[in-house]
């Protein structure tokens, strides 16, 4: 009888010694998942002439991302290629696009030359929505083309973004898509072109 308690008395003290080392290696494992499951949640923040190089590099696709848009444009007529043409060429607008960006959105890019991370941007975002006050049906079909067409350089934008592997500073509700949404500059460059556009279609629809 004291070989078997003996034993038993042995094999207690072995569960209560292994015990807490199992609890803290648990512990450990949830630990580390946690911290990789952090870790993958952030990206190393663009720097500003990184974001700016992105946006230098993707505007010059604005025309094109204009054509690829050109159904909108249906509704004023069958000539989409030739009102797709009525929007001015800017070359001084990617200027005002980074400018935009960095005034209007605080901490967009890093100036700092240390690497900085932040959490993973949302840039499929729906940017605030302003009242449209014009009923107008043609409003509606020049807004849905300027919209594509934003969203369409947006991409080639973040794509610029992850091929130098960083990220930046998007605000909830925010989309770089439409940025005219709350940039009081580029908005009135906007409405300004959008209404030699339609003066050009209306030119083009009587005497084309």
């Amino acid at each position: 009888m004291k070989i078997i308690f003996y034993i038993y008395c042995f094999l207690m003290i072995q569960i209560a010694a292994a015990a807490p080392t199992k609890i803290f290696e648990n512990y450990e494992g949830l630990d580390q998942t946690n911290l990789i499951n952090e870790k993958s949640q952030k990206i190393r923040q663009c720097t500003c002439s990184e974001a700016d190089e992105c946006v230098s590099e993707a505007y010059p696709s604005l025309k094109e991302c204009r054509k690829s848009c050109k159904s909108y444009l249906e509704y004023f007529g069958a000539k989409t290629n030739d009102y797709v043409e009525c929007w001015p060429s800017n070359p001084a607008g990617k200027d005002l696009l980074i400018s935009c960006l960095k005034k209007n959105i605080d901490g967009f890019c890093t100036t700092n030359s240390s690497i900085s991370y932040i959490d993973k941007p949302e840039y499929n975002q729906t940017a605030i929505e302003e009242e449209d006050e014009s009923n107008f049906e043609m409003a509606k079909h020049f807004k849905a083309f300027h919209y594509c067409a934003g969203a369409c350089l947006k991409e080639k934008i973040v794509a610029c973004y992850e091929r130098k592997s960083c990220g930046v500073l998007i605000p909830q509700n925010y989309d770089i898509g439409k940025p005219a949404n709350f940039c009081e500059d580029l908005k009135s460059t906007v409405v300004s072109n959008t209404f030699k556009a339609y003066a050009c279609i209306a030119f083009s629809q009587f005497f084309g």
